[in-house]
């Protein structure tokens, strides 16, 4: 067998390919030190010094000289050591020739894990949830009104409203917080001082770092108290109330996400554009933004994602009413539908509770398709003009 052939062996015996092919060049010399440190070790274990200067006080302290088992031991563990160490030059030299392959082939598999994960939880989803559906029956299910399942006569299964309001409170929030996070990345990125810079900065962090429910209480005493007194309403616990704390969830994402793509723009397209005559803001918005748009999709789509998933400060403040949506009434969405009844439900009701999740996780990836779809169409406007 060649020497190539035995190299790719042991590459198969151990782990360590693996991690030295993701780690990349950045580990060789640490590699290479570690290796040479073992190396030394193993040297010293071979002639028994370095296991005999740790078992021999012991087996003196206890009375016991020390036999020949355990020098036959130490050359053991030796021996054991130096195939370990073959082991590993030979992976690391078949890393050296021949790792780009290797890890072209880690890439595919963690690709295939990721696409393989989402089919296995569509399969589940689908599974799991499209018997209850059938036997309420698709059309009352999704386009039902009346949401009453405990009801020991007639129970009703209607999701229409929890659908109604997920998809108004997502738009809502979209509505306030993808202006506001993109004028905020354009902020940040092109007009700000480098000192604002760095004051913004860790507060944008902060608030994606702050859980959900710290969000629900600033919700809980700050905004519905605010919308009841405005309002003059019995209660502030909205719709509106719901839809404003979405917002301001969703703003860390967006304002990351599209202030990353805008430093991503090459200087170049700034610089020809005020050449040209426009002036800063124009360039901003006519050029910058422009070729910055699929950064910024990709933070509008992730905003939708944190929008229609969110639950836990929705559950403090939306009222938790199953009614077709009103801006300044008390309205469920369906993630929190399926968080507040779950606990107790049984049967039917449970199964329905998974068709419920069924249809979120369709709603999320038509959402996700969609605004594929514009990104990749208006690249091709582009293309064109």
């Amino acid at each position: 067998m060649s020497y190539p052939g035995i190299a790719k062996i042991f590459a198969g015996i151990t782990l360590v390919l693996i991690v030295l092919s993701v780690v990349g060049i950045w580990l060789k010399k640490y590699v290479l030190a570690t290796i040479t440190s073992i190396a030394s070790v193993i040297t010293f274990l071979a002639t028994g010094t370095t296991l005999g200067n740790i078992v021999n006080p012991a087996l003196a302290a206890a009375g016991i000289q020390q036999s020949v088992s355990v020098k036959y031991l130490t050359y053991q563990a030796a021996y054991y050591l130096q195939i370990i160490l073959l082991i590993l030059l030979a992976v690391f030299i078949y890393w050296l020739s021949g790792g780009e392959q290797l890890a072209k082939r880690l890439f595919l598999i963690a690709a295939t894990i990721s696409i393989a994960s989402v089919l296995v939880i569509t399969i589940y989803m689908l599974i799991i949830g499209l018997p209850a559906m059938i036997e309420i029956g698709p059309l009352k299910f999704l386009f039902g009104t009346v949401w009453d399942p405990t009801n020991s006569t007639l129970p009703q299964f209607g999701i229409l409203p929890m659908i109604l309001t997920s998809i108004f409170c997502t738009i809502l929030s979209i509505l306030i917080g993808v202006p506001v996070g993109i004028l905020t990345a354009v902020f940040l990125a092109e007009i700000a001082p480098k000192w604002v810079v760095n004051i913004v900065h860790p507060a944008v962090e902060l608030l994606a770092g702050i859980p959900s429910v710290i969000y629900g209480f600033f919700a809980l005493q700050i905004l519905s108290p605010f919308v009841k007194r405005v309002f003059d309403l019995p209660s502030g616990d909205t719709m509106l109330t719901a839809t404003i704390v979405l917002a301001i969830m969703i703003l860390p994402t967006i304002i990351t996400t599209c202030e990353s793509g805008l430093n991503a723009v090459p200087d170049l397209y700034r610089e020809a554009s005020l050449a040209m005559g426009a002036s800063r803001i124009r360039t901003i918005f006519k050029i910058v933004i422009p070729a910055a748009r699929s950064a910024i999709l990709s933070g509008v789509i992730l905003g939708v994602g944190r929008s229609i998933g969110e639950t836990m400060a929705i559950i403090m403040v939306a009222g938790n009413s199953p009614q077709m949506p009103n801006l300044l009434g008390s309205v469920r969405p369906m993630t929190v539908g399926i968080v507040m009844e779950m606990s107790y439900a049984t049967g039917l009701h449970r199964d329905s509770l998974f068709s419920i999740g069924l249809v979120l996780f369709v709603f999320i990836m038509i959402v996700n398709f969609l605004f594929t779809w514009i990104s990749k169409k208006g690249v091709q406007l582009d293309g064109k003009n």
